[in-house]
């Protein structure tokens, strides 16, 4: 049995990770996208699939799994995980200037449980 899907956009900005799922006309990058903020909640086993896009840095997206994609301005690049068992886990950055210590904040986060309520999965 296949494992269900969501899509949403991360997009980063000004050194943070920003989480985005399509709206009522079930389409990313339309006007009616809905800001999920830093984090992603979605239910485990359930296949994400990352548009990964910048608004003014290049910066570098690692998923639980350990793949790696970048995000660029005005491109969009995909990487897609399934999500692991229930637990909080992070999405880790590495900065292209190599100077992690000044951007420790610049990660996103997954939320995996049973429970979860997106507008994608319903």
């Amino acid at each position: 049995m296949e494992s269900p899907s969501v899509e949403f956009e991360a997009r980063g900005e000004n050194f943070q990770w920003h989480f985005y799922g399509a709206g009522p006309d079930g389409e990313l990058r339309t006007t009616d996208d809905v800001f999920l903020g830093n984090t992603l909640t979605v239910r485990p086993n359930t296949k994400v699939e990352l548009d990964l896009t910048s608004k003014d840095y290049i910066y570098t997206l690692t998923s639980p799994d350990g793949a790696k994609e970048i995000a660029v301005p005005e491109m969009i690049h995909r990487i897609s995980f399934v999500a692991p068992q229930d637990g909080d886990y992070e999405f880790r950055t590495d900065p292209l200037c190599g100077l992690r210590y000044f951007h420790d904040d610049v990660q996103g986060r997954m939320s995996v449980t049973p429970a979860s309520l997106s507008i994608q999965i319903e």
